[in-house]
C-alpha cells in the first residue's frame, strides 16, 4: 500500500469561488497553462496543494487567507457546499 495520501480536488466553480474570478477566466488561465489543473474523465479538477503552491508563487501581498484590509478570505482547503454556493449568490 502507498503512503500517498488523498488530496482534496477542487472543482471549477470551488476555484472560481475562491480566486473570485468567473468561470470564463479561470477555463482561459488553464487553457493557457498559467494555473495547475487536471481532467479526471473530461472533469477539470485542481489539487488544492498544488493550487496552493502556485498562489504562493504568484503572490507579492498578503495571502490569500488574510485577504485584502485584514479581513479573511475562504481558506483555499474549504469545500463549499451546494448549499453554500447558493447562499452566496
Amino acid at each position: 500500500m502507498s503512503d500517498r495520501t488523498m488530496t482534496c480536488l477542487l472543482t471549477i466553480a470551488e476555484v472560481s469561488h475562491i480566486l473570485q474570478v468567473s468561470k470564463t477566466t479561470l477555463y482561459g488561465k488553464v487553457r493557457a497553462g498559467l494555473i495547475p489543473a487536471i481532467r479526471i474523465r473530461g472533469l477539470l479538477r485542481f489539487n488544492a496543494d498544488d493550487l496552493q503552491a502556485w498562489l504562493d508563487g504568484q503572490s507579492t501581498g498578503p495571502s490569500i487567507s488574510e485577504g485584502m484590509n485584514g479581513k479573511r478570505r475562504p481558506e483555499l482547503r474549504h469545500v463549499l457546499t451546494d448549499q453554500e454556493l447558493i447562499n452566496e449568490r
